[in-house]
């Protein structure tokens, strides 16, 4: 019974992470935010504001924690697939909203 509700928790930040910002400006009004910049730093910086409100938020500590726990008390393949898929999504957060990717 843990364990279903445990992965029943994990969806929620999957969900999360699939979302999108729906009030974002509209595609006209971003491109001009970033045209109307004069230098190639601040065109560059633009561009990172707007994805930022667009990227979904990398996991925190606790959850990653919850779900390194869960690993060691469910040792089993699903487990492991379960955590490895909420890693690449955290994963690609990360890299989405700007942080060095991991190789």
């Amino acid at each position: 019974m843990r364990a279903r509700t445990f992965l029943l928790s994990l969806m929620i930040p999957i969900l999360s992470l699939a979302a999108c910002d729906d009030g974002g400006p509209p595609p006209i009004a971003a491109v001009r935010a970033v045209t109307a910049q004069t230098t190639p730093e601040a065109r560059k910086a633009e561009i990172k504001r707007q994805l930022a409100r667009i990227c979904p938020t990398p996991l925190g500590d606790a959850d990653l924690e919850r779900a390194a726990a869960f690993v060691e008390t469910h040792r089993d393949k699903d487990a492991v697939a379960i955590v490895r898929d909420l890693s690449r999504l955290d994963a690609e957060a990360r890299v989405c909203r700007g942080a060095q990717a991991a190789n």
